[in-house]
């Protein structure tokens, strides 16, 4: 296997998803699991 194994984008849908969950002021948690993804990959995600 490559380094990057299982390893994907977000699609835009999920990046637009956690940006207005972030405006709602909902948990990491709550918000990867509404994007159906992992913890770090939000947290990332918001500090871009």
């Amino acid at each position: 296997m490559g380094i990057n194994a299982g390893y994907h984008h977000l699609k835009l849908e999920q990046r637009g998803l956690i940006m207005g969950l972030a405006q709602e002021g909902p948990s990491l948690s709550h918000r990867a699991e509404r994007c159906h993804t992992s913890v770090s990959t939000v947290s990332r995600e918001l500090s871009r």
